[in-house]
């Protein structure tokens, strides 16, 4: 037999059982704070001066990616409240920002009124997909 086929049959999965959770969904919250309904989204909005909101969705990869980018910039700029939503989770608020793409980031800033949905991307500050520099003058911008 030639290496090849040896190594190959020496190759295993992993053994999965009830007691191994590879990729589960951990109960430690670890990033951003995440809001849990619309009314958390809007009380942010009126409490602080300045939000950077994070939509993202658990099945999107290019949100993972990016989320320690996002915590560092959190860290970073403590004037403003960083905070993150599933669209999934909150689709009333996902279609008041008329969500075309995750990850998207939004600034508001002093308890700016939500426009129609067709308005918010000519209105709003914001930044579709996972781009650190775009994403850091986003929020340099907002906070200057």
């Amino acid at each position: 037999t030639n290496s090849l086929s040896r190594t190959s049959t020496n190759l295993r999965a992993p053994i999965i059982n009830k007691h191994t959770r590879p990729f589960s969904n951990s109960s430690i919250k670890m990033g951003l704070p995440e809001i849990a309904n619309i009314d958390e989204f809007y009380a942010a909005k009126r409490d602080n001066k300045i939000v950077v909101l994070n939509a993202s969705a658990s099945w999107c990869g290019p949100c993972k990616a990016i989320a320690p980018a996002v915590e560092k910039l959190a860290e970073k700029h403590t004037a403003a409240k960083f905070l993150k939503f599933d669209i999934d989770e909150i689709p009333d608020l996902a279609a008041k920002l008329g969500i075309q793409a995750v990850p998207t980031f939004f600034v508001f800033k002093d308890d700016q009124e939500l426009p129609a949905p067709e308005e918010v991307s000519s209105i709003i500050p914001q930044v579709r997909g996972a781009n650190p520099p775009r994403i850091t003058a986003l929020v340099e911008k907002a906070v200057e």
